[in-house]
C-alpha cells in the first residue's frame, strides 16, 4: 500500500467517523426560508438551509454584497444595459452567482428586462438589463 493509498484510507475513516457523529441542527437556529428560491427543490435539507443561512446573512452576507456589485456593474453601463454574461466577465463572477443575483435584482424590481438581446460569444441570445433607479 502506497503513501497515497494510506492518506485516501485514513482521510476514508475520518469521513467515516464524522457522518457517525453529526447531528442535524434541525430547528436549533430556525431560519426564515420563505424568500429560499430552491427551498421547494431541497425540502428543507439542513445542508441547504445552513447554506441559505451563510449566504443570506443579512446586509454583509454574500448575497447583499453581490447584488450590489451586479446593479452597480449594469448601472455603470447607462442606459444601454447588459447581459448576464457581460457582467460576468466583467466583475469575474461565477455564471451561476450571477444569474441568481440577476434574478433576484430583477424580481425586487431593481433590474427590468429591456425586451432587447444581445448575442454573446456563443451566439446565444441574452437579455439586456438595466437598473430601474439610477444605483
Amino acid at each position: 500500500m502506497g503513501v497515497f493509498d494510506k492518506l485516501q484510507e485514513k482521510a476514508a475513516r475520518k469521513s467515516r467517523a464524522q457522518l457517525e457523529t453529526y447531528v442535524a441542527p434541525k430547528d436549533r437556529h430556525p431560519v426564515d426560508t420563505s424568500d429560499d428560491v430552491c427551498s421547494n427543490r431541497h425540502g428543507g435539507a439542513d445542508t441547504s438551509v445552513n447554506a441559505y443561512r451563510t449566504v443570506v446573512a443579512g446586509p454583509g452576507g454574500s448575497k447583499s454584497r453581490d447584488m450590489l456589485r451586479v446593479e452597480l456593474c449594469i448601472a455603470a453601463s447607462k442606459a444601454e444595459g447588459m447581459t448576464c454574461f457581460e457582467v460576468e466577465q466583467t466583475l469575474d463572477m461565477k455564471h451561476q452567482t450571477c444569474s441568481a443575483r440577476i434574478s433576484d435584482l430583477k424580481r425586487e424590481g431593481r433590474l427590468i428586462d429591456t425586451g432587447r438581446r444581445r448575442a454573446t460569444t456563443s451566439a446565444t441570445a441574452m437579455v439586456l438589463v438595466v437598473p430601474t433607479r439610477g444605483a
